[in-house]
């Protein structure tokens, strides 16, 4: 009797724990299933967070967010509407205090024209150059900020027209070559690819205007500053080679940054010439690359843009 009812004992509860054993297994496979679906959409709004632009201001979407993380990604949300209010705020001053910064230069300026004017025997020449050269520099820092602010604000681009790129860099080394030659630098253009591009006149100006005189400042006199258009395939590349110092590797990835000025301190500039042509060339769909020479010191600063004409290509 007793090895009967252990039988009977034995098999109820196999029979009662058949069911568990087989539901374990299949409680963890659902559980992995719903875990995946659940980590899936946490991944898709970790991807769209992380590849989201440095400029964009716009809310993360939650439509596919999980209802839990749903408060989160609203005070995220909340975060970068404040942000996005903060940052219009700065934009308006630094365009309100540049325009007025405007009017009392100017006035400056007229004022040392008059004490010029009556300095007849030249007594305070050379002081009224310097306070004029001083003026002149401020003057040009309230532009710049002026036109980062207008960037800021993604004023619409000029009208897109055709761009001869040779042209374009022939006017930039006429207009710059009064400051090359007053720090004796050798400032010329070494090659000549034919090619049109399309797109803003204004900004393609403010981009080798501000890559020009970025390297002619930072050249050592008697140093040489070239510029090279160069046609490969349907783009065409605008470089300018110097024979400066160069951007320590590590200062490399900060030269865009706005008043971020690299070695050597001492040099003239406000820090904002990159940050602008960086700011303009990518209105323009264009790429801006900086690196160090390889075929000695000095660095290469390079515009490539598509181009919808090549022709003939000139060597000097």
């Amino acid at each position: 009797d007793t090895m009967v009812r252990e039988e009977l004992a034995t098999d109820a509860a196999l029979q009662a724990a058949l069911p568990i054993i087989v539901l374990i297994p299949l409680s963890l496979l659902t559980l992995s299933w719903i875990i995946d679906r659940i980590m899936a959409r946490l991944n898709r709004l970790a991807v769209a967070v992380a590849s989201r632009d440095a400029a964009a201001d716009d809310p993360v979407p939650i439509d596919d967010v999980p209802a839990e993380l749903i408060p989160f990604v609203s005070s995220i949300n909340r975060l970068l509407a404040r942000l996005r209010a903060l940052l219009g705020r700065q934009r308006r001053f630094i365009s309100d205090a540049a325009h007025e910064l405007r009017t009392p230069l100017s006035a400056l300026q007229i004022q040392i024209d008059n004490l010029r004017h009556d300095d007849q025997d030249g007594r305070f020449s050379h002081r009224l150059t310097e306070l004029e050269a001083g003026i002149g520099r401020a003057t040009g820092l309230v532009g710049k900020l002026l036109r980062l602010a207008r960037y800021d604000d993604q004023e619409t681009a000029p009208a897109p027209q055709p761009i001869d790129l040779v042209q374009l860099a022939l006017d930039t080394v006429a207009r710059l070559t009064p400051l090359a030659e007053s720090r004796e630098i050798d400032l010329g253009i070494t090659r000549q690819d034919e090619a049109i591009a399309v797109g803003a006149l204004a900004d393609f100006e403010v981009i080798l205007d501000n890559l020009v005189e970025n390297a002619v400042q930072y050249t050592p006199p008697s140093g040489t500053v070239d510029v090279a258009v160069i046609v490969a395939g349907q783009e065409a590349r605008i470089e300018i080679r110097d024979t400066g110092p160069g951007i320590a590797e590590e200062e490399m990835p900060r030269v865009f940054e706005r008043f971020f000025r690299a070695r050597p301190q001492d040099s003239e500039g406000s820090g904002l010439g990159l940050a602008i042509a960086k700011a303009a060339a990518e209105r323009q769909g264009a790429r801006l690359t900086l690196a160090m020479r390889e075929d000695g010191p000095g660095l290469v600063a390079s515009l490539v843009v598509r181009t919808t004409f090549v022709a003939f290509t000139l060597r000097f």
